[in-house]
């Protein structure tokens, strides 16, 4: 027992120091990439708007890395409440909250609704905060005019809550990486909100899935345990 014990500790470090260690790598190269482009801007008798645009987007870029650090730090500090949780209920709140940030990207958002709305043991907090990563993972990566879907369903003894975007999907690589809980840099930015949702859902005895939407995009899944009897949604 104790020897379990002081292996799953150990791998629970090991993956930790993977993804700062990731994490504190891709925050330098912005920052590398600002002081460069500052230096260039002091040099120079005016300002180069492209120049400072960029320099606004390696800002944004690092802001999200140290938002992800923070978030990381706050769920592997608190301990997962489980509870009976209604994920439609969390797939419609989510929704609502992320309607304007699709919106400005003319991204249509979607709760595709089913007679029985399945419930899993989870932390209601974390599988809010799954859900609301995933479907800004897809927001960021899809076209004008794609449509984001979140829908769940109930098999074999677990449930299946899904958010399929309409975008480029997700490299096997990068996928077996962010599935490791590490992270990986693409030219348009990075997949922590993925790498956090898998970390995430571990915490509750749950796991995450990447798998190829119908459209070609990403289908984000995550598969948790089911509580019996659903609840019969309300008219």
């Amino acid at each position: 027992m104790l020897n379990a014990t002081v292996s799953r500790l150990q791998q629970s470090l090991s993956s930790s120091q993977t993804f700062a260690s990731d994490l504190a790598h891709q925050i330098r190269t912005p920052l590398a990439a600002m002081r460069l482009r500052l230096d260039a801007l002091t040099e120079s008798e005016s300002f180069d708007r492209e120049k400072v645009e960029r320099m606004l987007d390696d800002i944004d870029r690092l802001q999200n890395r140290v938002d992800a650090l923070l978030a990381l730090t706050r769920i592997e500090r608190a301990d997962a409440r489980a509870e009976a949780v209604d994920v439609g209920v969390v797939l419609s709140e989510v929704a609502a909250e992320r309607e304007a940030m699709a919106a400005e990207t003319e991204v249509r958002l979607r709760v595709q609704s089913t007679e029985q709305t399945p419930r899993v043991w989870f932390d209601p907090a974390h599988l809010h905060e799954a859900v609301a990563n995933l479907v800004d993972n897809a927001i960021a990566h899809s076209p004008r005019g794609a449509e984001v879907v979140l829908w769940a369903r109930s098999t074999d003894g677990s449930v299946e809550v899904h958010v399929t975007d309409q975008g480029p999907g997700i490299d096997p690589a990068i996928s077996e990486r962010v599935l490791a809980g590490g992270l990986t840099t693409r030219p348009e930015g990075s997949w922590i909100g993925l790498a956090l949702v898998a970390r995430l859902v571990a915490l509750n005895g749950a796991s995450l899935e990447l798998r190829d939407g119908a459209d070609g995009g990403l289908d984000a899944v995550i598969v948790a345990q089911v509580v019996e009897g659903p609840i019969v949604a309300r008219r």
